[in-house]
């Protein structure tokens, strides 16, 4: 007697059982079966270091401090005291520029330093004469006012000269002929390495004119990144460049959409130094925080909205319906899996559609 045979697709769909995250595929199916359908399975692996999604990003100084000397007065250069590469602290003199501007500045300061000076002992001068009764408290009172307009005009002076590089220590002996009289002192604004010098040695600058490049004794990076990616992301999470053993500490992740790009923008800081550049570009490793389980990429089905796999259990096969992260060519799964399980990375379309009775033996 002829032995009666079912399409496998009835045999699947017989055994099929729904549920709102799984439903159960093959019940145990022998080698036999695996290799007609050729099933091929990979084990379920936790995320690894080396797993993530590679983006290119731009390196950049700290945007929490100047990336460059910019002049407050205008000049011309008269000597450069640094060269690019060289490590500077904050207040280091970078070069000097002779100024019109800054001289009439010193000028002035030494003008209302002077009459400063000259208010301030009149009014030692008038407090010892209200205090011995010769002269009346309205004369006091207005010699006050006439010293706290002089020192306000000298404060005011003496922001503008520290503003030109003159700091309080070398105001304290600033005469009339001091060899700084008409010299623009550039200051690194803070501690840093220079990337470039702007100008050259007897050429003019304007006002608001980048003449130096810093760059900060710790590099940023910045990337731009689909929403999706940065869904993923954490402040103060660790990520990595390729090539560089420094890690990385994610400081500022946008939370507004750019509307032309549709993209959202990521700041990192590196934890130390690093042998790179402000502008070089380079490719940058984003880790999921948390971890997870990867998921091959030949595992997933897309069924519209949705993201399915077909997993190999303890009781046999099941197709589960995940929400997955991008993780590089692969997926991140936070739950859903675990490591006693694995996934088919071949076939599972095959046995999507045989579920869905399109197709059979």
């Amino acid at each position: 007697m002829k032995s009666r045979t079912f399409p496998l697709s009835l045999l699947l769909c017989g055994l099929l059982c729904q549920s709102a995250w799984a439903a159960q595929v093959l019940s145990n199916p022998d080698q036999a079966t695996v290799n007609r359908l050729g099933l091929v399975f990979e084990r379920v692996q936790p995320v690894a270091a080396t797993n993530g999604t590679t983006v290119s990003a731009r390196v950049m100084s700290s945007p929490l401090q100047p990336d460059a000397v910019v002049t407050r007065f205008s000049g011309v250069v008269e000597e450069w005291r640094v060269a690019p590469g060289e490590q500077v602290e904050a207040g280091a003199i970078l070069g000097l520029l002779r100024s019109s501007e800054v001289l009439s500045l010193q000028q002035q300061w030494l003008q209302a330093n002077a009459a400063l000076q000259q208010a301030s002992a009149a009014r030692t001068r008038d407090q010892q004469l209200l205090n011995d009764g010769v002269i009346a408290a309205q004369r006091m009172q207005q010699t006050e006012r006439d010293y706290q307009a002089a020192r306000a005009a000298a404060d005011a002076l003496s922001e503008q000269m520290t503003l030109a590089g003159i700091d309080a220590q070398m105001r304290a002996s600033f005469t009339s002929s001091s060899p700084e009289l008409g010299l623009y002192i550039l200051r690194a604004p803070v501690a840093g390495v220079v990337g470039r010098v702007q100008a050259i040695v007897g050429e003019a600058v304007n006002t608001a004119q980048r003449v130096v490049e810093l760059s900060a004794a710790r590099l940023w990076i910045e990337a731009d990144l689909p929403a999706m990616l940065a869904t993923a992301l954490e402040e103060d999470q660790s990520l990595s460049v390729a090539g560089i053993d420094t890690p990385l500490i994610l400081r500022q992740l946008d939370h507004q959409l750019d509307p032309r790009t549709q993209t959202l923008r990521i700041r990192a800081e590196f934890a130390g130094e690093a042998a790179l550049r402000p502008g070089q570009i380079v490719p940058l490793l984003l880790r999921p925080n948390g971890g997870g389980w990867r998921i091959p990429a030949d595992a997933v089905v897309h069924n519209g909205g949705s993201t399915e796999v077909f997993v190999r259990g303890a009781n046999g096969i099941e197709s589960r319906t995940l929400n997955l992260l991008p993780l590089g060519a692969d997926y991140l799964a936070r739950e859903g899996v675990n490591g006693d399980e694995q996934v088919i990375v071949r076939g599972a379309a095959l046995l999507k559609g045989m579920t869905l009775g399109l197709g059979g033996e």
